[in-house]
């Protein structure tokens, strides 16, 4: 399959602690080259996949051409537990700097709510990432959530599993994908 990894090309994974344990971001100029030099390279009578995402990249932008096409195609949303999710991000953030994570959590605060950034921040000093986890992903859950909301009904196509096998939910989406 053709994969484009928009947040690879940007060093950042798009969210209040996307810039965590990144390199530095390119500029908005840099990343549209790199995206230009990566889609040159495929095969446009194929497929090509990347991760739904918003305009910004932390402070990278996606070319305003580009990001209009993301918006008119299908989005194949993979729905994985809240609670297996949250394993995946014990993993790659329970290394990283608590001061860093405190702070992302900090700037996410006003949509999280007084009560649960407080639960958060006390989770992490405890060091109990995953519940940590669990409570960062309410916010982002509702986020991404409002975000389909946005897209036409007929655009999405959900597709559960129960598994964070990357190999395996990818066949999933690939097989939904060829079903349609």
């Amino acid at each position: 399959q053709q994969v484009i990894d928009l947040e690879g090309l940007a060093n950042h994974k798009g969210s209040a602690f996307g810039g965590i344990g990144q390199m530095p971001q390119p500029t908005t100029e840099h990343f549209a080259n790199l995206l230009f030099w990566k889609w040159k390279e495929l095969d446009l009578s194929k497929a090509v996949w990347l991760e739904d995402e918003s305009i910004n990249i932390g402070k990278v932008n996606i070319p305003e051409n580009f990001f209009a096409r993301m918006r008119e195609s299908k989005v194949w949303f993979l729905k994985i537990p809240k609670e297996q999710r949250a394993k995946i991000l014990v993993e790659e953030y329970a290394s990283c700097d608590k001061g860093s994570l405190a702070r992302a959590i900090q700037r996410i605060s006003k949509k999280l709510g007084g009560l649960r950034t407080t639960e958060a921040l006390n989770f992490l000093e405890e060091d109990n990432y995953y519940e940590t986890a669990l409570i960062t992903l309410d916010y982002y859950d509702k986020f991404y959530f409002k975000g389909l909301l946005r897209r036409e009904e007929k655009q999405v196509i959900v597709i559960e599993s129960d598994s964070i096998d990357e190999v395996f939910n990818a066949s999933l989406v690939i097989s939904a994908a060829e079903n349609k």
